[in-house]
């Protein structure tokens, strides 16, 4: 429904003086604006008074004519709807009134009602792609009103490939009807669809505050409600992204106060208190997200990041207690304390000179992080030392092949030729790297493996 801020008796009072030889620019909006009220509240007194008035003024105006044969049409006069019909292909043949005006003739038959029954019905039940085609049909690109306009326009929304074309129909219907609370709102739906929450705030504002009793208003305050809610958690993860917790802390609990029984805004007050280092608090929020919505698996990293921080053992006790779907979302993390573990555990073999025992847990670690250029580069020395060199060579030539542009790669295969007395070798393996690649590692170790070369050469002489 319209909401025009528009005194009835004021205006039929200013209209009643207006020259009958031409309705002024202003006289003619108001007129046409009453007219739109009263087609929408159903009170056809309103658009009579109105139509009799432009009539006497601009009987030959295809808006006029227009919305005189959509009266006739809604009395049931066919015949006169069709009289004003042919006035409309003298006047205004190309016009998207007259193609609107037609489409609507077309839809009073019983033919054209069927037909139109059956894309409301696909529209219902979720047939969105066979109800535009359905639509398409009926209205050949022109919906005749407001109303079937949303209808057409609002199934296509539902189409994701199609939805942003909507919009921008939406949008252009928006501009001719900017009192229209009914497209102000399924604006904000399509936004909304589109996760575009900021958009979708303000036109679903928009269309409560025009037309505050409208048939769909408890959808439009549910929408608003959710994208409120979303928008401070987006602007919330902006905000602590940009360094500014204080501003964080404030959308998120923004969002708290719009909808405190969703856990993502007691979850972006956790990253807050971390980006704080006020891991107490941060445990608490944490815990009361999970315990809000245990499904809720940044929370569950969170808890695992934190405990890490305060020890592998603390970590792998949380990771232990959860559920299988909780551990799994947290896979990585876990990987990550198992490879910490055998790390430290393959040092302290390497330090006792067991390098056999070392390089068993260097495969290990291989295993939960492969193509690793470091882990390959310590199994490969490991095996080295363990006397087990053809399998140490096999190894970093592997890794060559499978990454011949990577830096980390290059270096590391430098480091090891060169650790075992192949210089050339590991020059000409740094230089199969183009030099815009190189890092300071990489020219560091090209640096030393030339002045190596210019000793060993000097002191040949």
């Amino acid at each position: 429904m319209y909401k025009f801020t528009l005194n009835l008796l004021t205006i039929s009072l200013g209209l009643a003086v207006m020259s009958m030889a031409k309705a002024t620019p202003t006289a003619h909006k108001l007129l046409m604006a009453q007219i739109r009220l009263g087609e929408d509240i159903h009170r056809e007194d309103l658009v009579e008074q109105s139509l009799y008035r432009l009539e006497l003024a601009e009987p030959d105006n295809p808006d006029v004519v227009a919305a005189r044969f959509r009266y006739l049409l809604r009395k049931g006069d066919i015949e006169g709807a069709q009289k004003q019909l042919a006035r409309l292909t003298l006047f205004a043949p190309d016009s998207k009134i007259y193609k609107a005006s037609r489409t609507a003739m077309r839809l009073s038959s019983p033919e054209g009602r069927q037909a139109l029954q059956m894309a409301r019905l696909q529209a219902i039940s979720g047939r969105h792609k066979e109800a535009i085609d359905s639509y398409d049909k009926l209205f050949n690109g022109a919906p005749p009103d407001i109303e079937m306009a949303l209808e057409y326009w609002g199934a296509m929304t539902q189409i994701a490939s199609r939805r942003n074309e909507a919009i921008r129909q939406l949008k252009i219907l928006n501009i001719d009807n900017p009192d229209s609370g009914a497209i102000f709102g399924a604006l904000g739906q399509a936004y909304s669809q589109n996760g575009d929450r900021a958009n979708a705030v303000a036109n679903l504002e928009k269309a409560l505050a025009l037309d505050p009793h409208n048939s769909n208003n408890d959808k439009w305050n549910s929408l608003l409600k959710v994208n409120r809610y979303w928008l401070a958690i987006q602007q919330g993860d902006a905000a602590l992204k940009a360094n500014n917790p204080d501003r964080a802390e404030r959308l998120f609990q923004q969002a708290r106060n719009v909808d405190n029984t969703d856990s993502y805004a007691v979850l972006g007050l956790g990253d807050v208190a971390m980006a704080r280092k006020d891991y107490p608090a941060a445990e608490r929020y944490y815990q009361q997200t999970l315990r809000m919505d245990s499904g809720n698996t940044n929370a569950v990293r969170g808890l695992a990041n934190l405990y890490r921080r305060q020890s592998p053992e603390k970590a792998e006790a949380f990771i232990a207690s959860l559920s299988a779907s909780q551990r799994r979302s947290i896979d990585d993390i876990e990987r990550s304390l198992q490879n910490d573990r055998l790390s430290q555990q393959a040092e302290a073999l390497e330090n006792q000179g067991k390098w056999a025992q070392a390089a068993a847990l260097q495969r290990q670690r291989l295993a939960l992080d492969p193509g690793s250029v470091w882990i390959t580069y310590r199994l490969s020395q490991d095996l080295w030392q363990a006397g087990q060199r053809s399998q140490a060579d096999t190894l970093m030539r592997n890794l060559a092949q499978q990454k011949p542009n990577d830096p980390e790669q290059v270096y590391a295969y430098g480091l090891y030729l060169s650790g075992h007395d192949q210089d050339r070798a590991a020059l000409a393996h740094i230089n199969s790297l183009p030099r815009a690649q190189w890092n300071s590692n990489i020219q560091e170790l090209a640096n030393r493996l030339q002045s190596d070369q210019v000793l060993e050469t000097a002191s040949r002489l």
